[in-house]
């Protein structure tokens, strides 16, 4: 996956530090490694299907948590 990644995030210390912020709100590891990830590249949206996990990351303020299908409506949009 290395080779067609646009970005290597790795697993800086403040990757997993922010991971654990999420893990301490009930975020499951992987999950929150994910989310942590994805705010370090700068990604604006991360899709989920995860109705759990949206609930959770809903006042996430570093990123929009959003479910796929109403995505495509927003992506339309652009």
């Amino acid at each position: 996956m290395e080779k067609i990644a646009a970005e290597n995030i790795g697993g800086a210390k403040n990757v997993v530090a922010r991971a654990s912020e999420f893990t301490r709100h009930g975020v499951k590891s992987k999950d929150a490694l994910h989310i942590a990830c994805a705010i370090k590249g700068k990604a604006e949206y991360f899709l989920t299907t995860d109705d759990k996990l949206l609930n959770k990351l809903a006042k996430t303020k570093e990123l929009i948590v959003i479910n796929p299908v109403n995505f495509i409506p927003l992506l339309e949009s652009m």
